[in-house]
């Protein structure tokens, strides 16, 4: 049985998801969280670590985060 360690930037990304709901500047945490996330998912694969699974959970909700926040941007145009 071989001792995997789990990759740092694929925890860190799906924090940085989980904070794009929860702290202002939404925005921000969703796209730092996604390029980190995707870092994370590539560096995982390439060194066959655990965390692809934070990683891709960080991605998806990063995504939904930045069209969240593009729409909530172009409602705010509109209504301008």
């Amino acid at each position: 049985m071989e001792n995997r360690e789990t990759n740092t930037k694929a925890i860190i990304g799906f924090g940085l998801a989980i904070a794009a709901y929860v702290l202002p500047l939404y925005i921000f945490f969703a796209v730092a969280g996604l390029i980190v996330s995707l870092i994370g998912l590539t560096q995982a694969n390439a060194r066959g670590q655990k965390g692809k699974g934070f990683a891709i959970i960080g991605i998806i909700l990063c995504t939904v985060a930045c069209i969240i926040g593009l729409l909530d941007q172009v409602v705010s145009i509109i209504e301008y």
